[in-house]
């Protein structure tokens, strides 16, 4: 047997195939996360453009909006249930 630092890198005969997932992955339009996240972008969108002078007067309130998204984003992992794939329509 050699002594390669290659050996490390070539697959075993004994590795298991990966397998397919036991669920199919829905297309990402149909993820609430994806859907949370796109309307979070679009808020900052808007209240970047638009200049909102309740920010300026009170940036405390970004850092809550960004610690409750935090929160939010977390929940939404526990909630998901089946992968999702790139695609934007049912295959």
């Amino acid at each position: 047997m050699s002594n390669s630092p290659y050996d490390e890198l070539t697959p075993h005969r004994d590795t298991p195939e990966p397998q397919e997932s036991p669920m199919p992955a829905k297309p990402i339009i149909k993820s609430k996360t994806f859907w949370i996240n796109l309307i979070t972008i679009i808020a900052g969108i808007i209240t970047t453009v638009g200049g909102s002078d309740m920010i300026q007067a009170n940036p405390e309130y970004a850092g809550i909006a960004a610690a409750i998204l935090g929160v939010v984003n977390i929940a939404m992992r526990f909630l998901t249930k089946e992968p999702v794939r790139s695609g934007i329509w049912p295959a």
